[in-house]
């Protein structure tokens, strides 16, 4: 189904054209239900603009996945499906499950100040805020001027999948804090349509940034390949597993956020050393 994405305030007209010629010739009820999820989120942005952090385009149909996994996860013993619940049901599944999928994203004063206003009620695991947060696509501060960064030392550029994010011309193009450039980087995204590995995707972008920016010195010529680091950090994770545990992706998705950053850290790290490294140039010259 072609998705149709709205950056400015659009008609009336222009919403119910877009509901009923996209998505009702597919799915009838799916097409009440993004009504509904767009009166929703309309509302709680304009009362909690917070829940909303790390996001920056709302996808009706992931965000109406994120609802139903939400409600398997906090009411496993009500087996109604989402479209058989009133409005008021739907309407505490989204807002519950926004606020209980923010991250700390910050410290100290601000970090303390967001507790106060977001208490953690969650009973989640990391496995089941990885899902939820894979399909809103939540990411944390700077991520999209990191990714910038990691290309303008990176002249192989990014490579997600089969697609493939070019150095140039793209920071020649784009300014590292330009919305634009947000979106291009978004848009790799489409391709996965699991929820855990498009979250996976999002901390292996982050921990990547985070070395090079305290490595000014390396400049990594080859191409930076997402699916080459993951399928080495699941790697070095089967190694360290006992018989009997579970192996592969899925084991790792299981793992804690803290467990699995530390085997995509010695990914990247096992990965740059073994590349061709190369360092800025200088005009300081030994005779």
């Amino acid at each position: 189904v072609a998705s149709q994405i709205f950056k400015a305030p659009m008609t009336p007209k222009e919403l119910n054209d877009a509901i009923f010629n996209k998505v009702f010739p597919h799915s009838v009820v799916g097409a009440v239900l993004q009504q509904e999820m767009i009166l929703y989120s309309g509302k709680i942005i304009a009362t909690n603009p917070e829940l909303f952090v790390g996001i920056l385009v709302l996808r009706m149909g992931w965000l109406i996945r994120a609802v139903g996994l939400y409600k398997s996860f906090v009411q496993m013993e009500n087996s109604k499906s989402l479209d058989n619940l009133p409005p008021s049901k739907v309407w505490d599944l989204l807002h519950n499950m926004l606020r209980d999928t923010v991250e700390e994203q910050s410290e100290g004063e601000e970090g303390e100040e967001r507790e106060r206003l977001l208490p953690n009620t969650r009973q989640l695991s990391d496995h089941q805020i990885k899902q939820l947060n894979g399909c809103l696509l939540r990411v944390p501060d700077n991520f999209y001027p990191s990714v910038w960064q990691i290309l303008s030392r990176c002249p192989g550029g990014i490579r997600f999948g089969h697609e493939v994010l070019t150095q140039l011309p793209t920071i020649r193009m784009h300014e590292p804090f330009e919305l634009s450039f947000y979106h291009l980087v978004e848009s790799f995204f489409a391709q996965y349509q699991d929820s855990c590995y498009r979250h996976l995707v999002i901390r292996v972008l982050t921990i990547l940034a985070i070395v090079i920016k305290r490595n000014p010195e390396i400049q990594y010529r080859q191409e930076i390949c997402i699916e080459g680091l993951i399928a080495e950090s699941v790697s070095l994770f089967e190694r360290n597993i006992s018989a009997g545990e579970d192996r592969g992706i899925q084991g790792f998705h299981r793992l804690s956020c803290r467990t699995s950053d530390s085997y995509i850290g010695r990914a990247i790290v096992n990965t740059l050393l073994c590349g061709e490294i190369g360092h800025d140039q200088t005009d300081c010259k030994i005779q």
